[in-house]
């Protein structure tokens, strides 16, 4: 595909400009990736989210998805993720857009926080297990639309993209700024209303 087709010219590239930095070459030439449409964030309702948890049994895998889902974090990250009080640290090291980062830990899921990442599972374990769970929800999505839910709904939020850009790791705004091409009326419906119907429904 010409996504695969970019990663590798990309690699190809880093190494031409480590030649070039240790002197091997004079002048690393700039490769022109292929260009490919952007696609939507493919993110999760509400109501999708509750039934794609309900054929989850594993309460350990059940509290692993919601971490990944209330921190947006990238598939490896959970493993290295650092509890600081009422944050999570993420070190660039760890990170893919090498940068520290730190993410607040909502109260609801500190509980989830602390059975996931006991002993955590293996991210290839996490990722094709919520693959097949949601496919026999009758769902096409995997494991990183958790990511996209996150942004989208903390965008929807907090209405402030740079915030959006330093909890998901970005290392450009223009990266953060496909999370804006939904109408915020069609986010509002399909993200905050129902959340805040489940939530009345939790307290009443």
């Amino acid at each position: 595909s010409n996504n695969t087709i970019n990663i590798n010219l990309r690699s190809i590239q880093a190494f031409l400009n480590w030649l070039e930095k240790e002197k091997f070459i004079l002048e690393a030439p700039k490769i022109e990736q292929v260009k490919v449409d952007t696609p939507l964030p493919k993110f999760l309702t509400p109501a999708e989210l509750d039934k794609i948890y309900s054929f989850t049994s594993d309460e350990k895998l059940l509290a692993t998805f919601r971490v990944y889902e209330g921190l947006g974090l990238r598939l490896n990250e959970l493993q290295h993720a650092e509890l600081e009080g009422d944050f999570i640290k993420i070190n660039a090291k760890d990170s893919k857009g090498r940068r520290d980062r730190i993410i607040p830990l909502p109260d609801d899921i500190k509980e989830d926080f602390a059975i996931a990442t006991q002993e955590p599972y293996r991210t290839d374990y996490v990722s094709k297990t919520f693959t097949k769970l949601a496919k026999k929800a009758g769902i096409t999505r995997t494991l990183h639309s958790l990511r996209h839910t996150f942004a989208l709904r903390t965008l929807m939020q907090t209405k402030d993209l740079n915030m959006v850009k330093e909890l998901l790791g970005h290392s450009q705004i223009s990266t953060t700024m496909i999370y804006t091409k939904f109408p915020k009326d069609y986010l509002k419906t399909v993200l905050m209303d129902n959340m805040s119907d489940k939530k009345l429904k939790a307290t009443a």
